[in-house]
């Protein structure tokens, strides 16, 4: 199986892969005031840097797919270090949790839902605007 092995500084690795995965991502983002010019508030969206490791499995018509996550660590922050090492294994570490693909599905459409929302709510005022 291919994995990905992922280290934060000291701790012990973890080794994400499956047997019936088709999806395998490891996300390390940075939000908030990151740059001297960023026009970020820090007060109202604070510096976060976090780590998610996860996948979709893809079993087939006659089984119901997963989301596993294997990681999410916040709190991260300068000087940290990451590594992220793809490897060929037979075993894995154990998925923290799993998620049935259709809930994400639900998620999607209530996000989808509450952009459409704020768009319409806002298009007025940025469609008259030259690209």
């Amino acid at each position: 199986m291919i994995g990905l092995k992922v280290q934060i500084n000291h701790q012990t690795p973890v080794l994400a892969a499956g047997d019936d995965l088709g999806v395998l991502n490891a996300i390390l983002s940075c939000t908030g005031p990151l740059g001297p010019r960023s026009q970020v508030d820090p007060e109202k969206e604070p510096l976060d840097i976090f780590l998610t490791l996860g996948g979709l499995t893809r079993r087939g018509p006659q089984e119901s797919e997963e989301h596993p996550r294997w990681l999410h660590q916040d709190g991260l922050g300068v000087g940290d270090r990451v590594s992220i090492e793809v490897v060929q294994v037979d075993e894995a570490t154990p998925a923290e949790t799993a998620f049935a693909a259709r809930e994400q599905e639900r998620e999607e459409r209530e996000y989808f839902e509450h952009c459409r929302s704020i768009y319409l709510e806002l298009r007025h005022k940025y469609e008259s605007l030259p690209l």
